[in-house]
């Protein structure tokens, strides 16, 4: 496991784009960029609070900004080139948090609602177009985080993070969705440790070719990794108590993880790594 930011703060949303490897800092505002060798900021705008990246199809990156409640299209080198925020019907996003590409330029994303065990229902998920054309298309979900789409498309999986939860919807073909399901409890799959409390939960995930899920399960210090049934495969243990999203490096040999030590006290120190993923056999097989 490699530490390639151990100075980070409140990393988060890794994202490997031509050749690169691009994360935010939330507590910090930033987008920053990995090069292989150093880290640079690339793009900084106080009060943003970005969570998540995402390619887009009009070149750049979108930012997911969970305290700007909006999202914003930059450039790779910095340069701010569009904004979406909420319409009066939506009544805020309500923090966007991740994003799951649609397979046809456009996007899902997660708005969160209140980050509080004790707090109602109201996290959703948005899909935006390629046109541009926005939407809700979930509802009362309880802090909706990490999203991603099945390798089929046919089905879009939610983390509902305070419920501890993995939601499932049936996607259309419209984008719009079906009715949500219980995929897996997240205590069933492994006990949580001693140390977790009411937000452990699921975070940031990913689905690998094979439709394997990889979980981070914020205040667990590991990543569950699951087989498309949703059986428990193995845990990836991960230095950091709140593990906040995951990426896939080139052809899924490698994960970059992104991690926070303490979420609740400022500076909020994390570490972004990479590390060979134990789900890919070396290319010759096991020896």
């Amino acid at each position: 496991m490699q530490p390639i930011n151990p100075r980070s703060f409140y990393p988060e949303g890794p994202l490997w784009h031509q050749g690169r490897l691009y994360y935010v800092e939330y507590s910090e505002d930033r987008v920053m960029c990995w090069d292989g060798a150093q880290n640079r900021p690339v793009w900084h705008q106080p009060g943003s609070g970005p969570c998540s990246l995402v390619p887009a199809a009009e070149g750049g990156l979108w930012v997911a900004c969970f305290s700007g409640d909006r999202l914003e299209r930059i450039g790779l080198d910095g340069r701010s080139l569009e904004r979406v925020e909420p319409s009066a019907a939506d009544q805020g996003f309500g923090g966007p948090n991740d994003f799951a590409s649609d397979g046809e330029g456009g996007f899902y994303f997660t708005g969160s609602g209140s980050f509080d065990v004790a707090a109602a229902k109201t996290g959703r998920v948005f899909h935006r177009a390629r046109d541009g054309r926005l939407r809700c298309v979930a509802r009362d979900i309880h802090f909706a985080n990490g999203l991603a789409l099945s390798p089929d498309g046919r089905r879009l999986f939610v983390n509902a993070h305070l419920a501890k939860e993995l939601l499932v919807f049936d996607r259309q073909p419209d984008h719009s969705l079906g009715p949500a399901r219980r995929f897996l409890f997240l205590p069933d799959l492994l006990p949580e440790p001693s140390f977790a409390n009411g937000y452990t939960g699921g975070d940031g995930m990913k689905i690998d070719h094979a439709g394997r899920f990889y979980i981070c399960q914020f205040g667990a210090g590991r990543i569950l990794v699951c087989g498309p049934d949703g059986a428990f495969l193995r845990a990836i243990d991960i230095p950091d108590r709140d593990v906040t999203n995951v990426a896939f490096g080139p052809d899924e040999t490698s994960l970059f993880v992104t991690a926070v030590s303490d979420s609740w006290t400022a500076p909020y120190p994390g570490t972004a790594y990479r590390l060979d993923n134990p789900m890919v056999l070396p290319p010759h097989g096991p020896q």
